[in-house]
């Protein structure tokens, strides 16, 4: 739900990483701004939001570039 509200500001481009599935759902395809990725293209944003503690995602350095918003404390 959170990134079908990000991704209808059509300004920004939305990189979402998800190891459990591969296509996007059928609500977030429908955006052109919104791309599901590899772990390492998404860290490559210059923002990198974490929604959910999934374990692929604790392995990230907590030196990568750009801005992390972490919700879930798995680049703690």
């Amino acid at each position: 739900e959170i990134a079908e509200l990000v991704a209808q500001h059509d300004a920004a481009e939305i990189l979402i990483c998800e190891p459990f599935i591969h296509e996007l759902p059928e609500k977030l395809a429908a955006y052109t701004n919104v791309r599901l990725v590899s772990l390492d293209e998404a860290l490559t944003a210059p923002t990198v939001v974490a929604l959910v503690a999934h374990d692929a995602f604790r392995s990230v350095s907590r030196q990568a570039d750009g801005k992390r918003l972490d919700f879930v404390g798995v680049f703690a």
